[in-house]
């Protein structure tokens, strides 16, 4: 009786192993079936941002596998070099690990590459990933352009200040970082990808300035990032280099041309309306205005000849704007004499006893048009005589003396 009861209970125990196998199977087949667990080994099927995303200091890292995973096991197999400090991120579930950097981040202008290592556990059953995958991304520079360029020299008195970066900025935070030296009051501006900085007084010529922006701070991104500087000279100052004619006695030239040069161009109408050639008495001598060598050189050519026995006056005054917004500093005069038409006549006027075989001798300034003057040449009392011309002096020579 005994020995039934016993082999009842082994039959029914056995019976109850039987039936927790295959519920157990079951259950199994089921989350294999659903894919809950799978019989594979864990593969990373994504990662986020893709490599030619334009990556920012902050951006965070996804890895997304294509089943739970052992977070232990994962986090030391995520490799990032050079190294960057940050924390770990999990979903629910266990399938996606978000890398979130901190501090500094990610270096502007520097190529990481990123990789997990192979050997990462499955959360479920025993499986590992099967292999390394690795890829690499870069960040750009910080500064993309910046105007002037460093060391840029002849500046004008209004230049701005350019820098263009490849991150949107923190304009606030970054308007607190400038400075200039010597100082000069301006506008700083600041949009998007651009700091810029507009003097609204005349930079000094000839000056050298150091320019500041010591840290930028990007947009969303509280750590500071080293920041740039600018180091230009303005140009020399505007100087006249000389005056045709010079101013040096007599203006024998009575149809001269007069020229001022410039060190630089200069604007026209700026020149012109301070420009002025007078006689004595104040009178302007009317000319026309033309410039050669693309506007460093003002010439001035008098529509008239100019009179003898004048004085004349050239003046420009201070004021003059050049292309690069310098001024003139000082005004600039010049005066000059022109020598009489005729020079001393002989026998000199008021001379007495003088011989009767004597010539009489006109001299003239400048060459002259010998028909008009000999017809304009008058002898009171009339003579009879001959003229001739030794050189510019017209000589009439009586016939039988005078």
């Amino acid at each position: 009786m005994r020995s039934r009861r016993g082999c009842g209970l082994a039959v029914l125990s056995a019976l109850f192993v039987i039936v927790g196998c295959l519920i157990f199977v079951a259950f199994g087949t089921a989350l294999v079936f659903t894919g809950e667990v799978s019989i594979y080994a864990p593969r990373l099927t994504g990662f986020q941002p893709h490599p030619n995303f334009a990556f920012q200091p902050s951006t965070p890292i996804t890895l997304t596998f294509d089943q739970p995973m052992d977070a232990t096991s994962v986090e030391p197999a995520f490799v990032i070099e050079p190294g960057v400090p940050g924390s770990y991120l999990w979903n629910e579930t266990f399938t996606r690990l978000t890398f979130l950097p901190a501090e500094a981040g990610f270096q502007p202008g520097t190529t990481y590459t990123a990789r997990l290592e192979a050997g990462a556990k499955a959360g479920t059953l025993p499986r590992t990933t099967s292999r390394s995958v690795e890829w690499s991304f870069s960040l750009a520079p910080l500064l993309d352009t910046m105007e002037p360029p460093p060391g840029a020299e002849d500046l004008g008195a209004r230049s701005s200040l350019r820098a263009t970066f490849n991150y949107p900025l923190d304009c606030r935070a970054t308007f607190q970082a400038f400075s200039i030296t010597p100082e000069v009051a301006g506008i700083m501006g600041c949009r998007d990808y651009t700091f810029t900085f507009t003097p609204t007084v005349s930079l000094e010529a000839d000056t050298a300035y150091v320019a500041r922006l010591e840290n930028v701070y990007l947009e969303g991104d509280p750590w500071p990032r080293a920041g740039v500087h600018w180091e230009f000279r303005t140009a020399p100052p505007l100087e006249v280099k000389g005056v045709d004619p010079r101013d040096a006695g007599f203006l024998d030239d009575l149809f001269a041309t007069f020229r001022i040069a410039f060190n630089r161009p200069v604007i026209a109408d700026s020149a012109a309306a301070r420009f002025s050639l007078v006689t004595q008495d104040g009178s302007p001598v009317p000319g026309q205005v033309a410039w050669e060598q693309g506007g460093a050189i003002l010439v001035f050519q008098p529509q008239v000849p100019l009179r003898p026995s004048t004085e004349y006056r050239l003046m420009l005054l201070s004021g003059v704007l050049d292309e690069l917004g310098f001024k003139l500093a000082d005004t600039v005069e010049r005066s000059y004499t022109t020598p009489p038409m005729v020079g001393l006549p002989l026998p000199i006027p008021g001379s007495k006893d003088v011989p009767l075989d004597s010539e009489i001798r006109v001299p003239f300034a400048r060459p002259m048009d010998k028909a008009s003057v000999e017809a304009g040449l008058v002898i009171s009392p009339g003579l009879d005589g001959k003229m001739s011309w030794d050189e510019d002096t017209l000589v009439f020579t009586p016939e039988g003396g005078l």
